[in-house]
């Protein structure tokens, strides 16, 4: 599963290092398309898994959903995000409305601006758990971290720009917008992980002062780039792997 030989020690959690219990997807299953709603194409290929413990994965049922619901009624969303929206989300509204009434009910009309304030359309927005939100992305780019370098991070951690839109101030959300269009154009040379790119994929590149960055897109568009900088006495790991990779991303956020 992992570059190092420290990953045959599977038996510990990659978050906690308690006694692992069970396999923890990474991202989240649920938000691969099952083959009864994908016309037959496989979006399950060989999914991450890393060993976890039930604290830092079975009881994280309500979160996986939480990031579903966010990711497909993003507007930035491919054809694979859409049908996920139409499917998925569609028996998840029915078997659970609450849950969706409770995320969702407070939504507003907005109209919606391109970087250049041009008008694109209108839609409907509603507020974010954010704390919620990141703690979900930290469990995401903690494990993709122990599958990379087959060692559990430990040191700072910071979500850059974290995919969702924003609507409050719009200086804001064209300053964002801009330097969101600026790195993606700049990750088109990297080469992503990902047995499924139209759902997930990823790439850990190396920034300054011995920073890594975390670039990850779901359904194609939506983009996460998260730095994480390792305590020095975990670091050696990292400068291993580091060795391997022929391209650095050269941002100092």
């Amino acid at each position: 599963m992992g570059a190092f030989a420290l990953r045959d020690v599977v038996d510990e959690c990659y978050w906690c290092g308690r006694k692992a219990t069970s396999a923890e997807h990474v991202p989240p299953k649920c938000i691969f398309p099952e083959l009864k709603d994908s016309e037959g194409i496989n979006y399950r290929k060989n999914l991450i898994t890393v060993p976890s413990c039930d604290q830092h994965n079975l009881v994280k049922t309500k979160d996986d959903e939480y990031l579903l619901l966010l990711l497909v009624v993003n507007t930035l969303r491919n054809e694979v995000g859409k049908q996920q929206f139409d499917t998925k989300l569609m028996r998840l509204i029915r078997q659970k409305p609450w849950f969706v009434s409770n995320v969702i009910g407070n939504a507003n009309s907005i109209h919606m601006f391109d970087t250049d304030d041009t008008l694109i359309g209108t839609g409907k927005a509603f507020q974010v758990d954010i704390k919620r939100y990141d703690s979900i992305i930290e469990h995401v780019a903690r494990a993709l971290w122990f599958h990379e370098y087959g060692l559990r991070f430990r040191g700072r951690f910071e979500i850059l720009i974290n995919g969702l839109r924003y609507n409050s101030v719009r200086s804001i959300h064209k300053m964002y917008a801009v330097y969101e269009k600026e790195l993606f154009r700049i990750q088109q040379t990297l080469l992503f992980k990902g047995e499924n790119p139209d759902v997930f994929r990823y790439v850990f590149t190396y920034g300054r002062k011995g920073r890594v960055h975390l670039s990850m897109i779901f359904y194609g568009f939506q983009m996460l780039f998260i730095v994480m900088e390792a305590s020095c006495s975990w670091s050696w790991g990292m400068n291993m792997k580091r060795r391997r990779h022929n391209k650095s991303l050269e941002l100092s956020p």
